[in-house]
């Protein structure tokens, strides 16, 4: 290869990699700390424990938040081993809210089992809230492509929104 051959090469290669925009790695250990108080938070107005973050779930929750920023879908992952929470935004730590905000659909009443018509609709707050759940790990990117800005990836362990669990599970605010 000619040196004005190589350098051609060189600098297209350059301008295609530099012209992709850098890929946010993971969630940075502030944000990790901040969304694990954020659901500590909520989950405390409901007396449940505390969660843990664990590093083999923020694994699998940073490997789904790759792809879907890398696809530019928004969709869950089926994965069934774990709970799952999806939030695309700006803010992700403000993800957080938006699950717990959903408790205003929740049709109740709190110690009993729910209508799961509009399970859409609450499901997000029901696991962010659930008593069994003892371990979250959330994985967080940036776009590449598509509508959404970031996307936070939320797994849980052990999962909730089991039916003739909810009772037990999802607690009424403390007042």
């Amino acid at each position: 290869m000619s040196p004005v051959t190589f350098l051609a090469f060189f600098s297209i290669y350059f301008s295609v990699i530099l012209s992709f925009p850098p890929v946010q790695a993971a969630c940075t250990s502030e944000q990790q700390q901040a969304i694990l108080d954020r659901h500590n938070f909520h989950r405390g107005g409901h007396g449940s424990p505390p969660l843990s973050t664990s590093s083999s779930i923020v694994s699998v929750a940073q490997a789904y938040a790759d792809k879907l920023a890398a696809s530019g879908k928004f969709e869950h992952s089926g994965n069934h081993k774990y709970g799952e929470n999806l939030y695309a935004g700006g803010n992700l730590v403000a993800g957080i809210d938006f699950f717990y905000d959903e408790k205003s659909q929740y049709p109740g009443p709190y110690g009993s089992e729910p209508s799961m018509a509009n399970f859409g609709a609450w499901g997000h707050y029901s696991q962010l809230v659930w008593k069994g759940t003892t371990g979250v790990g959330c994985g967080c990117a940036d776009y590449q492509a598509g509508q959404y800005q970031k996307v936070l990836v939320c797994n849980y362990e052990p999962p909730g929104n089991f039916g003739g669990a909810y009772g037990e599970n999802v607690l009424a605010p403390i007042e």
